[in-house]
């Protein structure tokens, strides 16, 4: 679009061009004022001084509109953006999450659809997202760009040749596994877990099952077999009441 300095100069131009072309080319009169008195002569370097004002004009406009429409893309994107799609980004990155009174550090290394995976200094961590209040780098961004990105394997078949690490979910695609589904993939590999509850409450034991929206844990200490005789309750959990759950140490006894 082009703006009104643009016609400004348009006009001015062809107005210019108009009245040179009809000055005659004898001498002006001696009271005639100098500044109107162009020559020939110098029409060509008064065109093309007034062409590449024009022209810079132009470009310069040109550059503005297409800075402006830059923006304007980059602001939709984002507001058409989830919170999932930002944090795909940062897979392999330390960071430290927020999640109500808990702080985790570690590194992202996978995300699903509802729930990421960070690995700490004491195991796996599923995190679910909507518990996330936010998630803080490590690392400055001026180290980040000079270091090739870290990743963990994200495949099953890769976790299991090195042989010291148990998967915390099954070999889905990432977009179609959920916080269930990775639950219910715990309960039956009777993996012990330590849950910390949105309200700062930690609680140690196995899961039994996983329904639609809760989940039924067998209580009992933290690196002990579930056995009948070591459970000491049996808690339903909403899943909305979850904010991580980390993989501890052994597996749940019959």
């Amino acid at each position: 679009m082009v703006s009104s300095l643009s016609l400004h100069l348009l006009a001015l131009a062809f107005y210019r061009i108009r009245w040179l072309l009809s000055t005659p080319p004898h001498p002006r009169p001696t009271w005639y004022p100098s500044a109107v008195s162009t020559s020939w002569r110098g029409l060509d370097d008064d065109l093309s001084s007034l062409l590449a004002s024009l022209e810079m004009a132009l470009e310069r406009e040109v550059r503005e509109e297409e800075r402006a429409y830059s923006e304007a893309e980059e602001r939709f994107r984002r507001a058409s953006q989830p919170l999932i799609d930002l944090v795909q980004d940062l897979v392999g990155e330390e960071v430290e999450a927020v999640l109500g009174p808990y702080r985790l550090s570690g590194e992202l290394t996978r995300v699903y659809r509802d729930f990421l995976l960070l690995h700490t200094d004491r195991g796996e961590v599923l995190l679910r997202l909507e518990a996330v209040a936010a998630l803080r780098l490590r690392r400055p961004p001026e180290v980040r760009a000079s270091e090739p990105r870290r990743g963990r394997s994200g495949t099953a078949a890769e976790e299991s040749e090195g042989g010291t690490e148990e998967q915390a979910a099954p070999p889905e695609e990432p977009l179609s596994l959920d916080f269930a589904a990775a639950l219910r993939h715990l309960s039956r590999g009777r993996r012990q877990v330590r849950i910390g509850l949105v309200n700062g409450t930690v609680l140690s034991g196995t899961p039994d099952a996983v329904g639609l929206d809760y989940l039924l844990l067998a209580e009992h200490p933290a690196g002990r077999p579930r056995r009948e005789k070591e459970v000491t309750k049996r808690t339903a959990l909403s899943l909305a009441s979850l904010a991580w759950v980390e993989l501890a140490e052994g597996r749940g006894g019959a």
